[in-house]
């Protein structure tokens, strides 16, 4: 009993430390992405997948937004939006 209750634990403890490092590998390719996105200017995503992992339109979004508070507060035009 103990030697099937000990391969079941060992089991579940790879199956786990697999999962975890899958996620990691997940989590480092976003990571290099938006590095690479903010290190190099941005190119425009070349695929469905890129599009949808894209931290650009954020980045406008943000932009734009600044724009909008400095216009709305009367400092002069001359301001540049956050890049």
């Amino acid at each position: 009993m103990f030697r099937e209750q000990m391969i079941n634990f060992l089991q579940t403890t790879v199956v786990f430390l697999l999962l975890t490092n899958a996620a990691s590998v997940v989590v480092a390719a976003y990571a290099v992405r938006i590095a690479k996105a903010l290190a190099s200017g941005h190119a425009a995503p070349r695929n469905a997948t890129e599009r949808r992992i894209d931290p650009a339109p954020a980045r406008r979004q943000l932009n734009h937004l600044s724009v909008v508070i400095v216009r709305a507060s009367g400092r002069s035009s001359n301001h540049r939006p956050l890049q």
